[in-house]
């Protein structure tokens, strides 16, 4: 796969993987990037040897925040933590995906189909029309 390499202070780093036959990712964005290339067909996660499983160095957090921003060539998605609600203390940035534009609209369209079956299974999800409007987005 290819992208644009790390910034600088990422602790995404490639090394051979333990088959030998190609490049492997290391760090906290490996199970992200590997969920993600899941997701759009790249691999199979159902088939066991598709995954390396290794607890010590997957990336699993839970986020509060995000900031999606875009050029021509990528999509970023930066993951935000706030501890509180006291606005002058600031979000601890998490983690940050980069992908292409047509990787960023079929993880889209897979988060809406996502939504729709929880939606579907649990019920609504109901949030305040206000946050719609400031976000710019349709309810």
């Amino acid at each position: 796969m290819s992208g644009p390499a790390p910034s600088e202070g990422s602790t995404a780093h490639v090394s051979p993987d333990r088959s030998g036959s190609g490049p492997a990712l290391l760090g906290p964005a490996r199970a992200a990037l590997w969920r993600y290339a899941s997701a759009v067909g790249m691999i199979d996660m159902r088939k066991e040897d598709s995954v390396a499983n290794d607890a010590e160095t997957a990336f699993d957090v839970y986020a509060n925040g995000v900031q999606i921003s875009s050029t021509p060539w990528d999509f970023t998605i930066e993951f935000y933590l706030k501890r509180s609600a006291d606005l002058k203390e600031p979000a601890e940035m998490l983690g940050r995906l980069r992908i292409s534009p047509a990787h960023a609209l079929i993880l889209a369209r897979l988060l809406q189909k996502q939504v729709d079956v929880y939606q579907q299974q649990i019920g609504p999800i109901s949030l305040p029309p206000k946050l719609f409007n400031d976000l710019g987005l349709e309810q």
